[in-house]
């Protein structure tokens, strides 16, 4: 069995592996929109498992969001929104969340700082999509169940369902209310239910501590509003047409410029998937 070479690494391997100053720097380095772009497209698809080993850094800045398809439109968990466990995990720990306490009792996780409201301009969204991502969500909130599982190989009713709710409510309650009203993963101890933990205040710059090598200490540090511009965080970067998707499973959030369009669902469910791009690994893995 053989799948495609996932470039860069994983933001959990980086916490493990990098110096905490080297960490930080790397993390620095992620454009504002391809982290925004990210946590728009788990919450249109309601990603239910997006911790740090399923995103991947390239040394270009690139997000790779890998192990998609098995864990969408069931209930949200992921990196970018508070509230989630993951997010609620990188900031008080898993003592806090296990063990049933509110107060950190150890050091805040690096992948706090993946916090959506830390990348975007006053930390918040609203409905201040950029015209190709708004284009496309109203293209999904106007479609029927069975145009949503003709078009993009959808093949369960209640997924199509969710993919539509999801981009009206995107469009009529803004990106905030969304985030807060999906429903989030309640299999653990300590998570209020349906909608996950209060929002905590935003941590959007870690100092280290004093504590041992991964010790950091919170700071909010929230990006400048410009009423000029109000999508300004987004700019005109989005997620890459399938033609660009080697493998539907790793949707790559591109650089500015490139056009947003619908594509990216249907990789998720590509009922006819593209031969396999060349893996220069395959002869390694063959040996192994």
């Amino acid at each position: 069995i053989f799948a495609e070479f996932a470039e860069g690494a994983s933001l959990e391997a980086l916490n493990l592996r990098l110096p905490p100053p080297d960490l930080l720097k790397v993390i620095d380095k992620v454009p504002h929109e391809r982290i925004l772009q990210a946590a728009l497209f788990d919450l249109l698809i309601v990603q239910g498992d997006r911790h740090g080993e399923n995103v991947f850094l390239t040394e270009d800045g690139f997000l790779k969001l890998i192990d998609t398809r098995d864990t969408a439109f069931k209930v949200l968990d992921a990196i970018w929104y508070p509230g989630a466990f993951i997010h609620e995990r990188n900031r008080i720990g898993n003592d806090g969340v296990f063990e049933k306490t509110t107060e950190p009792k150890k050091s805040h996780w690096p992948q706090l700082l993946f916090d959506y409201r830390c990348h975007a301009p006053g930390g918040k969204v609203g409905t201040n999509y950029p015209p190709q991502m708004r284009t496309c969500l109203e293209k999904i909130a106007n479609m029927d169940r069975s145009e949503i599982e003709e078009e993009y190989g959808i093949i369960q009713h209640g997924d199509a369902n969710n993919l539509i709710k999801q981009a009206t409510n995107l469009l009529t309650l803004g990106f905030e209310e969304t985030a807060r009203t999906t429903h989030k993963r309640i299999n653990y101890r300590n998570q209020p239910k349906p909608y996950g933990y209060p929002w905590p205040e935003p941590c959007c710059k870690l100092e280290l501590g004093q504590n041992g090598f991964n010790s950091y200490e919170c700071k909010a540090d929230l990006l400048p509003e410009d009423p000029q511009n109000p999508s300004q965080g987004f700019l005109l970067a989005s997620v890459p047409s399938a033609e660009r998707l080697k493998d539907p499973d790793v949707p790559l959030v591109p650089s500015p410029g490139e056009g947003y369009n619908d594509d990216l669902i249907y990789g998720i469910y590509n009922k006819n998937p593209r031969p396999p791009a060349p893996n220069p690994h395959k002869d390694a893995l063959a040996k192994v």
